[in-house]
């Protein structure tokens, strides 16, 4: 069992076989300060990250140009589902004769797909990925 004895002011420690340690009260109190916060704030950060539950994933699919939902779609969900949701757009192309899109990888990644496409004939292949999921 180790000893200690307050002489002073000081409070002496033993700190390694026969070797005494110097600790001032207020070195005390910020050591031991310091290391309640750390223990704190380590308990904080495990509970937090448990606690928190992951988003699914909402990919949004938009290729028209007629009701410009490539605008108002990323805007609605950046106010009213980006607190829920990790919320990802993929834009196709709406020129003339180029009916697709770049990538559909987040497609086969994604727990819920919004699809806002008009009149628009995509590639066999584009499509299978969609079918899949659907």
């Amino acid at each position: 069992m180790s000893r200690r004895s307050q002489r002073g002011g000081f409070t002496w420690f033993p700190a390694s076989l026969g070797q005494l340690a110097l600790i001032t009260p207020s070195m005390f109190r910020s050591i031991f300060l310091l290391a309640c916060l750390s223990l704190s704030t380590l308990g904080t950060a495990s509970f937090a990250a448990q606690s928190e539950p992951a988003r699914k994933k909402l990919v949004m699919l938009i290729a028209e140009d007629e009701y410009e939902t490539s605008t108002t779609l990323p805007a609605f969900a950046a106010e009213y589902l980006a607190r829920d949701f990790q919320v990802v757009t993929v834009q196709g192309v709406v020129a003339a004769g180029k009916q697709t899109f770049a990538s559909l990888a987040e497609v086969e990644r994604a727990d819920v797909l919004l699809i806002s496409v008009r009149r628009r004939p995509l590639p066999e292949a584009q499509l299978d990925v969609i079918r899949r999921y659907v």
